[in-house]
């Protein structure tokens, strides 16, 4: 998400209020396209078109922290736990940490196809989690943890 639109006080408001109408609206006229928002958020473009239009409303939680994650919204703008990601988003700048969501689900897509099984993606979620949080600026740099991390 542009830092643009998260200071936007508009904007803002619209997330505490978990406005999906008003922030799809306005992430779509800051250049995101609906498809883009579908596929970074795991949804379908449908659904994204009916909650940008106001036909139907997001009320389950999981989608919400789905959208939160997809779009690098900050939990506490949405009334949710900080994200895993946040830290060293504050530090880094870089949007995304120079991810595109696209990317990497389609790595994940091509992990599926050749057979990798979800306990799988579990251990590589939680390695690549682990070397995050080790290479975070507000983690001490230990030698030991690095190795870890990388070994894992």
């Amino acid at each position: 998400m542009p830092r643009s639109l998260l200071a936007d006080p508009a904007f803002v408001r619209a997330l505490g209020e978990r406005d999906f109408t008003t922030v799809f609206a306005m992430a779509h006229d800051a250049g995101i396209s609906f498809n883009r928002i579908a596929e970074a958020c795991a949804l379908k473009a449908e659904r994204v078109s009916q909650i940008a239009r106001g036909t139907t409303a997001v009320t389950a939680l999981t989608t919400v922290e789905q959208i939160a994650g997809g779009l690098r919204i900050p939990g506490a703008l949405l009334g949710l736990a900080a994200q895993p990601w946040e830290d060293t988003a504050v530090h880094s700048s870089e949007s995304d940490h120079g991810e595109d969501p696209m990317k990497r689900r389609n790595l994940l897509h091509g992990a599926l196809a050749a057979g990798l099984t979800a306990p799988a993606l579990a251990a590589l979620t939680a390695a690549r989690t682990g070397i995050d949080q080790t290479l975070s600026p507000g983690a001490p740099q230990d030698l030991a943890d690095l190795k870890a991390a990388a070994e894992s």
